[in-house]
């Protein structure tokens, strides 16, 4: 997935909603998400499955030009299904900073298809899909 958000200075904004599923295996409900790489600064987090750009922290790290992420999230099955299972997607975000002047703030989102999956066991039927939030 790949999307631009625009971030008013020193605020919260909610990036995507990520979820998953396999379809082979509908009973499998619970899911864990974690950022693992590409996370420089700390300028994002994860609240359950959704992706939230952080920026409350101000300081001279504040990008004064558009910068690009490269996220790398893992999702784990969490539940009490075994073999656990767990892959990982690639997010790329094209953060454009915003001062406090600009009020109005927007996002645009392209989905792509869902990612292919492999885990401590080979599974074919496991895939994560990224959902863009509202």
């Amino acid at each position: 997935q790949e999307l631009t958000i625009y971030a008013p200075l020193g605020r919260s904004v909610e990036v995507t909603k990520m979820s998953c599923q396999i379809p082979q295996e509908p009973q499998r409900l619970i899911y864990s998400y974690s950022i693992v790489g590409g996370n420089s600064q700390n300028r994002f987090i994860l609240q359950g499955a959704i992706l939230v750009h952080s920026d409350l922290v101000l300081g001279p790290f504040w990008p004064e030009q558009p910068r690009t992420y490269e996220l790398l999230i893992c999702v784990a099955d969490a539940g009490p299904s075994t073999p656990h299972l767990s892959t990982t997607a690639t997010i790329i975000v094209h953060l454009v900073p915003r001062r406090a002047s600009t009020v109005a703030t927007s996002t645009h989102r392209t989905t792509v298809g869902p990612a292919a999956a492999s885990t401590q066991q080979t599974s074919p039927g496991f895939a994560a899909k990224q959902h863009p939030g509202n």
